[in-house]
């Protein structure tokens, strides 16, 4: 027989620490996003790499559902370049991929864009933050962010044109998943 316990008894504390895991996006993966990036890249790369001063451009998009951990740091679900593929052939002094991870960063720990953050919220602005825009967050926890581009084409890219597809192609799957009436779960 189980031990019943009085709601006013003091209980002892658990003496292991426990890790809190959350589930992983059952839409927001690798693959949805390589396949969105994929569908795309041939035309965003004529449309976006223009000129011998735009010869890359990087793209990053955070995991909406990974392990929280101690150091609660963003990590990485995917990430992918247009144009130049070799970051030793980037121009001298423009690691788009750290710029784009500084942008991704300060969008997830503020939980809105990297623009709104240094427009509206410039008291939010830690030591360290990039000081362009390019990074978003969209309400769930997704967060994209890119470098690389001309400074107004970094924000409008990841908010009109891969946030928007991104977004469409996880409705669609829910949709096909909500229409399946043989299953109950995700």
């Amino acid at each position: 027989m189980s031990q019943v316990f009085h709601w006013r008894e003091r209980r002892e504390k658990p003496k292991t620490q426990y890790r809190i895991m959350l589930n992983k996006s059952a839409f927001i993966t690798k693959e949805l996003i390589e396949q969105v990036f994929g569908s795309h890249k041939d035309d965003w790369t004529k449309k976006y790499i223009t000129g011998p001063k735009r010869t890359a451009g990087f793209i990053l998009v955070l995991d909406p559902a990974h392990p929280v951990e101690e150091s609660h740091y963003p990590v990485e679900l995917w990430h992918g370049n247009l144009g130049e593929q070799d970051p030793e052939k980037w121009p001298p002094g423009r690691p788009y991929n750290e710029f784009a991870f500084a942008k991704a960063r300060a969008a997830w720990r503020t939980k809105m864009s990297h623009n709104e953050m240094l427009q509206m919220y410039p008291q939010m602005i830690e030591q360290g933050d990039f000081k362009y825009e390019g990074g978003i967050y969209v309400p769930g926890g997704l967060v994209i962010a890119t470098s690389g581009f001309e400074k107004a084409v970094d924000d409008t890219f990841v908010s009109m044109e891969f946030a928007v597809h991104i977004k469409t192609e996880v409705s669609r799957l829910v949709q096909v998943a909500l229409a399946d009436k043989d299953t109950f779960t995700f």
